[in-house]
């Protein structure tokens, strides 16, 4: 999004807990899951420290500062399962609903270390909405249980910031958090 001036990319973890309501045999099925997401995100010279909020002045020229970005979600996922009668591989769609536990950016200057908390401010949104898709293949079987690999994507519909006034050319701009998963399960 505009609301800084670089993309910022990073790796996350996260761990959760997923309902197959799909039977042996069904082509169709629901499936969802209860998870926990904790991504960080950086980008050097990607974002201005906000000498406004720090000591009142109104300077249009802001230093450069390194971008640490730092999302925690609590989320909920429907989705709709496709998969072939062998039931070793499938294809899902649907939704991820979350609210963010944690928002915040620190912006690191060469003086000056600025901790912006999004979940505190008017631009920030503690709301989450993905549309998700991704992949599972089974690839052992460990005594009666089945070890899982899938690869899902989100594209989120709404955005993390909203109308950020130090925007990218001067205009206020959004953010959002785009994420590529992949989960290691086992079906109990």
């Amino acid at each position: 999004g505009m609301a800084f001036p670089l993309p910022a990319s990073g790796a996350g973890i996260g761990g959760g807990l997923s309902f197959d309501m799909t039977k042996e045999g069904q082509k169709m099925g629901l499936m969802f899951d209860f998870a926990y997401q904790d991504m960080a995100g950086y980008a050097a010279n990607g974002s201005y420290v906000q000498l406004y909020k720090l000591y009142g002045l109104n300077d249009s020229v802001t230093p450069v500062a390194d971008a640490y970005h730092y999302w925690y979600y609590l989320l909920f996922e429907p989705y709709l399962k496709l998969q072939g009668k062998a039931r070793n591989g499938y294809f899902i769609i649907g939704a991820s609903i979350g609210m963010a536990v944690l928002a915040e950016t620190v912006n690191k200057s060469q003086s000056i270390t600025q901790f912006l908390d999004w979940g505190n401010s008017p631009y920030g949104n503690i709301f989450r909405f993905d549309l998700r898709a991704g992949i599972g293949i089974k690839l052992a079987n460990i005594g009666k249980h089945e070890l899982i690999l899938e690869a899902r994507a989100g594209y989120p519909l709404t955005n993390a910031i909203s109308n950020l006034p130090t925007g990218t050319a001067g205009v206020p701009g959004n953010w959002r958090v785009i994420t590529m998963q992949a989960n290691l399960g086992l079906r109990i």
